[in-house]
Parts: structure tokens; sequence; C-alpha cells
């Protein structure tokens, strides 16, 4: 008897779920998801009853592939595991507590199929609170359309790049739907705070990512009350100062030749030049305004 290979990998990384709803998530995952779907979990040394919970969902399923580290390895570690794990040709990180609604894997699995060149399909995305969803107003769709949209779908390399490392925030691209060989190829995340964003900037170096306009995937922010994407930046790199060195380090782009290192290299300073003659016509700006009257 042959062996079907799942062609998309739901990967979960998991720690502590029981309160952000690990059951609810990999259950709405199952009614979703495709027959050749593989859902791989692997829990990060959960002492509030996770594995006991996984442990029911993967004997009523045999979509559900489970590891089960006794101590916690740390994020990175246990993101790297279930990609590790993963067999799919296309694969998903998914955090738990985020919504994935119905229709956003089959549109993200169907237009990584027929376009070979994208390496990653998403969707327009908001925050919930674990009731209510919030930030989709004209500043989130500003956001998207005129700096998300335009900078990862870009033709050339190095604005994709540009515009993945200053246009990212919390829940981010790596939610996305990708290709795992690409993931692989790359080394998955390393051992320093904004990895997700670097690896994000590798897949945009590799071809332009795709986003679904309607917006299907809601991602779980329980801490922020209002998000507005160009009020509190959580759309903005600027909380990574020092991400594009990390990007370049880690590609080791001085080994490759000197034109496509030096045409990454100049990007990332334009965008850097930018971002400090615009913030530098804002202050001359405010200075020269007259006081308001009384």
């Amino acid at each position: 008897m042959s062996v079907v290979k799942p062609s998309l990998a739901l990967a979960i990384p998991v720690y502590n779920g029981v309160s952000a709803g690990i059951q609810q998530l990999v259950e709405g995952l199952l009614a979703d998801a495709f027959d050749n779907t593989e859902i791989v979990i692997s829990d990060n040394g959960s002492s509030d009853g996770t594995p006991d919970i996984l442990r029911d969902l993967a004997k009523s399923d045999p979509r559900i592939h489970l590891n089960l580290f006794r101590a916690n390895q740390g994020i990175q570690a246990n993101f790297n595991r279930v990609l590790a794990d993963a067999t799919a040709d296309l694969f998903k990180w998914t955090a738990v507590g985020d919504w994935v609604l119905p229709g956003y894997l089959e549109r993200s699995v169907a237009h990584l199929r027929a376009h070979p060149e994208t390496t990653l399909a998403h969707c327009v995305y908001d925050f919930h609170d674990g009731t209510k969803r919030i930030s989709t107003g004209e500043h989130w769709r500003r956001t998207f359309d005129r700096k998300v949209i335009a900078a990862t779908e870009h033709r050339l390399p190095a604005v994709r790049v540009v515009g993945n490392l200053k246009h990212y925030g919390y829940g981010g691209h790596i939610f996305g739907v990708t290709r795992r060989e690409l993931l692989v190829r790359l080394g998955g995340h390393t051992e320093y705070a904004g990895s997700d964003r670097v690896v994000t900037a590798e897949l945009a170096a590799l071809g332009p990512m795709h986003w679904d306009r309607e917006c299907l995937w809601s991602c779980y922010c329980p801490v922020v009350e209002k998000a507005d994407y160009t009020e509190d930046g959580l759309l903005d790199g600027d909380d990574y100062p020092d991400i594009e060195a990390k990007f370049l380090e880690r590609r080791n782009y001085g080994s490759l030749p000197r034109q496509q290192a030096l045409g990454i290299r100049v990007a990332v300073e334009a965008r850097r030049f930018e971002h400090r003659v615009r913030s530098g016509i804002r202050s001359r700006v405010r200075r020269l305004r007259p006081p308001a009257r009384p």
C-alpha cells in the first residue's frame, strides 16, 4: 500500500497553550484542512496540561504528528523542530491563539501552486484580543496597500527585501504559507530577537510574496487594546534597529558576486538614508511652525 505524501503542513509550536485555545485551534484547522494535510505540533515542555490535550487530539486524528519536549528548548528551537518534522511541500507556521478563517488555506495553496515564483502567500491581517477583532480601519488598509503589498510583491528583489525589513510587525509575514524546501535551505530561525523578519527577508530576496486582499487571518494580541498600524508601529521595523545588519551577516553577502552584494547593501542604506532625511524634514517643520494662538 503506497503512502500519499501530504501537500500542506500546518506546524504549531506551543508552550502552555491551554488558555490561548490550543484545542480550539487544532480542531478548527482539522475541520478546514485538506485530506492530505499534516498537522505537526511541538510542545515546548508545557506545565499547564497542554501535552494531555495534544495526546488526546493525536489519538483522534491520524493527520496529527506530535513532539513533546520534556523541558523548554527556547522559541526558535521549537519553531525549527516543527519545520524539521514536516514532510509536505507547502508549510505554514501557526501560532496558538491566531484565527485562521475558512478560505485562507485553500486560497494560499492555490496561489502557490499556480505561481511557482511566489515564495510566500498570506493575506492582509488584523489583530484580535480573544473576543473581538481590532484594527481594520483606513490606516490599516493604507498601510497594507501602500507599504506592505507594494514592497513585497515588487518585481525587484532589493525593493522586496528592504520593504520586508521595514514594514513588518507583531504577528507578521512569517505565518504565511510558504515552500518548506526554501525554509529548510535558509536554515529556519536563528537565536536572536527578530530572526523571523530576517527569514522572511530572505524569502523576499528569492521571490515575490502574495497578499490576498481579504482579511482571512487574525493575529492574537491580548495586550493591545487598540492596534493602529500608523500610530503604535506594529508594522514598523524601527523596533529592531540592527535587523538589516543581521540580514546581511546571516546571508554572508560578502562571499557573493560583488554586484549582488552591493545591490542589497545599497538598497538597505538608501532606505535608512530616506528615513533619516524625512525625519529631519519633519523636525525642521515642527521648529519653524509658529506657536498656537491662545
